[in-house]
């Protein structure tokens, strides 16, 4: 049998676990019921709903659909530190009234919201508005454990690597920007794409408002989705992996020196996704997008290494939030 050094068994464990992590995949009131402010639902607007606002702003915790409507106190369709302070604001009796709660809420028909979504998608794919582009990436390995079929790799430093990994590929809400240039080829490749209006019913949930301005305030929620094909909304409107895509990386990515790993198994779900935007529904123009995924990820993977078998088994959990704005048609 092949004699390995400490160090050269190392270096076989990181690549391994690097291979597999690469690609393990990876958010009072003028409308009657809604409780501006009051994002935990405890009947108080207080430091506590002001932390929870800020906990989503940094990708520290997730909001239904409703604590989202509840925490965009001021009605801009995000919830960050301008919410929060906002909050703290009217906990301490500085305003005596949110700007949310001034908006006017006239209710929009799914159908119609998501047509003129779709048509406004395709004038921006065909118009090539130049825009700003933000994602906002983590990643948080929950569980990770290394196992191997050889008596040269000891327990202990199974573990550590195990630890080492956890650490290493565990990362903070990072934000990314971009400034797409108008008329260029990248304002297309970057665009969401549309809904199949035939399918509406699969959706978790749709919600159109307009404003004072007479723009659609739209916000849909897909349903959970594990392993998800093709044809999955999500995949098609918001550029997402497909299962068959992720595994296919999978298995690419866990090749060492050209030996492919086997992948005993692997499951994802995304799960919390919503999209929300504002839409000029007579020039078909957008305002702003939003969208935020979670992607919870399980995986098994066994590389070979001569007469070495190592397995790695991770489970994940990714988030992803997604902006455009100031958009220039």
């Amino acid at each position: 049998m092949k004699n390995f050094s400490k160090k050269a068994i190392s270096g076989i464990i990181s690549l391994v676990i690097a291979a597999s992590a690469a690609v393990s995949l990876p958010i009072s009131g003028s409308a009657k019921g809604i409780a501006y402010g009051d994002i935990n639902g405890d009947s108080f607007v207080n430091s506590s709903d002001a932390l929870a606002a800020l906990t989503y702003s940094v990708g520290k915790r997730d909001l239904t659909s409703d604590e989202f409507i509840r925490a965009d106190v001021n009605a801009d369709k995000k919830v960050n530190s301008s919410d929060a302070l906002e909050i703290l604001r009217y906990s301490v009796g500085l305003i005596q009234k949110f700007k949310a709660e001034g908006v006017n809420n006239t209710s929009v028909d799914a159908k119609t919201a998501v047509t003129v979504f779709n048509k406004a998608v395709e004038y921006s794919k065909k118009i090539l508005p130049s825009y700003t582009f933000q994602q906002t990436p983590s990643e948080t390995v929950d569980d990770v454990k290394v196992t191997s079929n050889s008596s040269l790799i000891s327990d202990d430093l199974l573990k550590q690597a195990a630890e080492d990994a956890k650490k290493q590929y565990t990362t903070a809400p990072k934000t990314y920007t971009k400034i797409v240039q108008q008329k260029a080829e990248e304002s297309a490749q970057k665009m969401v794409g549309t809904f199949d209006l035939s399918r509406l019913l699969e959706l978790a949930s749709i919600e159109c408002k307009k404003n004072e301005k007479g723009n659609y305030l739209l916000t849909v929620k897909f349903k959970n989705e594990k392993n998800p094909t093709e044809s999955s909304q999500i995949v098609k409107v918001l550029g997402q992996m497909s299962y068959d895509s992720a595994k296919k990386a999978l298995a690419d990515n866990n090749s060492l020196d050209g030996v492919k790993a086997k992948i005993d198994a692997f499951n994802f779900t995304y799960e919390n996704c919503i999209l929300r935007c504002e839409i000029n529904p007579s020039s078909y123009e957008f305002v702003s997008i939003d969208w935020s995924v979670k992607n919870v990820s399980n995986s098994k993977v066994t590389t070979a290494v001569g007469f070495v078998k190592l397995t790695v088994e991770m489970s994940m959990t990714g988030n992803n939030s997604t902006s455009y704005s100031k958009f220039g048609y």
